[in-house]
């Protein structure tokens, strides 16, 4: 009897370590949302996010203009501020990981010329206190 109640809790037990999920990379599926990487900290009940290809591609001296064709038909423009020069990395980011100045050479055939088929995330908070925040995603095929 003893052996029994053994493999009884065995049993039971496996199911639920089976069931155990690590969280989901960022900006891939999570259910039917895309997870925001950590470093958009707005209330996700007040995110918005639009990937799709930039189509249109503006650096500037202290921002960022871009128009996006979205995975949803859409045409999307957004503005990005970023303090400093155009090589700042701030709000930027490149699969979910700050950007650094080397990763321009990722995105662009020479600053200010996007690479054609780039793609982006742009994590959009309706709280104006968080920023937007353009998520990277050189050589991602699209969805």
């Amino acid at each position: 009897m003893r052996f029994y109640s053994l493999c009884l809790a065995v049993t039971i037990a496996l199911p639920v370590c089976a069931q155990k999920r690590s969280e989901p990379e960022p900006g891939r599926q999570a259910g039917d949302r895309l997870a925001p990487p950590s470093a958009v900290t707005c209330d996700r009940n007040q995110l918005t996010s639009y990937a799709g290809e930039v189509k249109v591609f503006r650096r500037e001296p202290e921002s960022i203009r871009i128009s996006m064709l979205t995975d949803w038909d859409s045409v999307e423009e957004f503005t990005l501020f970023h303090p400093g020069e155009a090589g700042s990395s701030i709000p930027y980011l490149v699969f979910g990981e700050p950007m650094v100045s080397s990763d321009w050479a990722r995105i662009e055939v020479e600053p200010g010329l996007l690479k054609p088929g780039i793609r982006a995330i742009a994590w959009v908070c309706s709280d104006p206190a968080h920023p937007p925040i353009l998520d990277w995603r050189p050589g991602e095929p699209p969805d």
